[in-house]
């Protein structure tokens, strides 16, 4: 007799667990369906999509500097500045690398080139003059 009870019990208590469990999962997805149902979609990643670069002079002389200035304009709206300069006539002028500082070296004519993440800016008026 105590055995018939013992597993009569033990019914009783597997059958108030199954219930429980079942409302608790219920109440779980009324939840996630309140709370919109579906995870939010992942953000784009902000990309650089133009470079703006600006200039106090389009003239140098030798051994002149001068720090050129660019901002980076984002998908998202936000800008940055540029921090990835070079120069396509080294022997014309060089630019410092993170700076945008740049320096006269000999005649001619020199592009500047600002870049941030993948995207390029140009100037191609800097005319240097020996002096």
């Amino acid at each position: 007799m105590k055995q018939r009870r013992r597993n009569g019990h033990a019914a009783y208590l597997g059958g108030m667990m199954k219930r429980l469990l079942s409302t608790f999962a219920a109440a779980v997805s009324l939840t996630s369906l309140a709370c919109g149902g579906t995870p939010a979609a992942p953000h784009p990643p902000v990309t650089a999509t133009a470079i703006t670069l600006t200039a106090s002079t389009d003239m140098l002389k030798v051994a002149e500097r001068f720090t050129f200035s660019a901002t980076a304009s984002h998908s998202d709206g936000s800008n940055a500045a540029v921090n990835d300069w070079s120069s396509d006539a080294p022997t014309v002028a060089i630019v410092e690398a993170t700076s945008g500082i740049v320096t006269g070296i000999g005649a001619g004519q020199a592009t500047i080139i600002g870049r941030h993440d993948g995207v390029t800016g140009t100037n191609t008026t800097l005319l240097l003059s020996i002096a």
